[in-house]
């Protein structure tokens, strides 16, 4: 029962005090953490600039509106303010809309361009739309946990973008693959060695495979996958153009 899961998971939290305030700002320290890397990149690349500040803009209302679902079955973070939106939603979906967006050009450089590709920008709305009505009936009405039917939803999407745009095939699974080595690391290398334990405390872990790799469920993985390899065509998709890399 998901309700008394989430309840289960707010008494252990609330009978460690010690541990709330330890936590507190876990969340915004990882989201200031992908933060750091988009302003990096947004300084360094100016050819990737106008993707990731659109690709971040678009994205960062989903942040607030994903932690809806996530919060009630995959996991349950501490916020510093008590806010019910958490400024850290906001931060982290800004910052890895735009990284995810430019994944699969961080290692070569380029120019967009116009050419001969159509604007799908009709399509992209349709498509946000049937995302949320997916989170919503998957979610809520079938009961599938909110990460798997996110999941699911991003691959469609990206599926169907790849349908209409069959050259940005390669972007796609770049963008997947280089997207879930980003948030492998970032737990391994900065977030659980700062926080140890936090896996266990904020995760939902018996709702959800329980597979860890390298003390990271795998969905976290898995998801920034999926969001990769939706959000690395997304600006060419919806722009109707090309990177075209130069040497």
């Amino acid at each position: 029962d998901l309700r008394s899961s989430a309840a289960r998971h707010e008494s252990s939290t609330l009978s460690s005090p010690t541990k709330m305030h330890n936590l507190q700002y876990a969340y915004l320290i990882g989201g200031l953490f992908w933060l750091v890397i988009w302003v990096v990149l947004f300084v360094f690349r100016k050819d990737l600039r106008k993707a990731m500040l659109l690709v971040s803009l678009l994205s960062t209302p989903l942040g607030p509106i994903s932690q809806f679902f996530y919060t009630r079955d995959y996991w349950r973070p501490i916020l510093f303010n008590g806010w019910i939106v958490g400024l850290e939603d906001l931060v982290f979906a800004f910052s890895i809309g735009g990284i995810a967006a430019v994944s699969s050009k961080i290692f070569k450089k380029g120019r967009y361009v116009t050419g001969g590709w159509n604007s799908y920008i009709k399509t992209s709305i349709v498509m946000a739309i049937i995302g949320l009505v997916w989170m919503l009936v998957g979610n809520l009405i079938m009961g599938i946990n909110s990460m798997y039917v996110s999941a699911t939803g991003l691959i469609l999407g990206g599926t169907i973008t790849l349908f209409m745009r069959r050259d940005l095939i390669k972007d796609a699974f770049a963008g997947g693959v280089v997207v879930s080595l980003l948030f492998l690391l970032s737990y391994r290398l900065f977030f659980l060695r700062l926080f140890p334990g936090i896996i266990e405390e904020w995760w939902f872990l018996e709702n959800i495979s329980g597979f860890l790799v390298s003390g990271v469920p795998i969905e976290e993985i898995l998801w920034g996958f999926t969001w990769g390899f939706l959000a690395a065509p997304f600006y060419e998709f919806v722009r109707g153009e090309k990177f075209i890399a130069t040497k």
